[in-house]
């Protein structure tokens, strides 16, 4: 397959993989400015791509559809005439895709399990030292494009968004300068202290006169116990739509915040993030991608990382990997990245 004139990218979730794919996909569309790039993934995540232009068409489907209706939209599919599968996610979703789509060309990510095994559970690294993630996925191209590699994320978000953000943040006090942080995660064990995080933004107001605003879902209660700690924060918990937290992240100086799709987020539209890692490590897609922006963990740990997505419970007497953080180190991090 070497001029494909039809392509289908497909990945479900979750943001912060998404995100990461949007390097391969540039590539792609680099090397074919005139192929039609539709790109398949969960209706939760598509506004995600609204406006990209590697981008012609954003498929989407519901998580609640069923495998006999995922099957009648996937023949539909077929009569797009695909040439070219690109299979980012690989679960069993996709599988029922690729085999309905019939004798298309597919190009598939192929996932580490027993490195992961051999790391999670025996504490053996066998990962290279230059893994990463944003590299393997586009490793998974290497057949049908020539190459560098080196493209960046990129997500896009428009000036009528960006305005619309500013007259937000106007309205709740918000006038010059700000970092945004993002404490929230979707399992737990991935977040920073609340009070670390009230310590740190107390430390910011009065020696760096930023604003602080806390951006995350309804779920994520860490918001509200931050304000606990630090009343001068503006905590816009469950306030915005992820496009709404895009236009505001994509004005601030700085984003601070666990490895989540949002920090993730912030590198896509160009703004650097200081990125705090707990149980996720380099080796399980964590950590910053965008020259300029910082990673804090502990490392040496011996039972870390402990997973893919950090969802294990911790075994220790402690979760030392985020109870060894403090906000001293985190704002050191903070003061070099807005130094360069």
């Amino acid at each position: 397959m070497l001029n494909p004139r039809s392509i289908l990218v497909i990945r479900f979730s979750s943001i912060g993989d998404i995100v990461l794919t949007t390097s391969p996909l540039q590539r792609l569309r680099a090397a074919y400015p005139a192929a039609r790039i539709d790109y398949f993934t969960l209706s939760e995540f598509a506004p995600l791509l609204e406006g990209h232009p590697a981008i012609d068409r954003v498929i989407q489907l519901d998580r609640s559809t069923s495998f006999f209706r995922l099957k009648r939209i996937t023949r539909r599919l077929r009569s797009t005439g695909y040439d070219l599968i690109v299979d980012l996610h690989n679960t069993l979703r996709a599988k029922i895709i690729r085999s309905a789509m019939g004798s298309i060309s597919s190009l598939v990510l192929k996932k580490p399990y027993l490195k992961r095994i051999l790391l999670f559970y025996f504490h053996k690294n066998t990962f290279p030292k230059d893994f990463g993630i944003i590299r393997s996925l586009n490793q998974i191209i290497d057949p049908v494009v020539a190459g560098t590699n080196k493209y960046p994320t990129k997500l896009f978000v428009s000036e009528v968004e960006r305005n619309s953000a500013r007259e937000s943040l106007l309205k709740r006090g918000v006038k010059g300068r700000y970092l945004c942080f993002i404490p929230g995660a979707a399992w737990p064990q991935k977040q920073w202290l609340a009070e670390s995080y009230g310590k740190l933004a107390r430390e910011i107001i009065d020696t760096l006169s930023m604003d602080v605003i806390i951006l995350g879902t309804s779920k994520d209660e860490i918001c509200d116990h931050i304000t606990g700690y630090c009343k001068s924060v503006t905590n816009m918990r469950g306030a915005t739509s992820i496009r709404e937290s895009m236009a505001i992240i994509s004005s601030a100086i700085l984003t601070i915040g666990s490895d989540t799709g949002l920090s993730h987020i912030a590198e896509a539209v160009g703004i650097r993030s200081v990125m705090i890692l707990g149980p996720t490590a380099r080796e399980t897609g964590a950590g910053h991608n965008l020259s300029g922006s910082a990673t804090v963990e502990v490392k040496n740990l011996h039972c870390r990382p402990c997973s893919q997505k950090g969802n294990r419970t911790c075994t220790q007497k402690e979760q030392y990997c985020i109870t060894r953080i403090d906000h001293q180190m985190v704002l050191k991090n903070v003061n070099e990245v807005l130094a360069t």
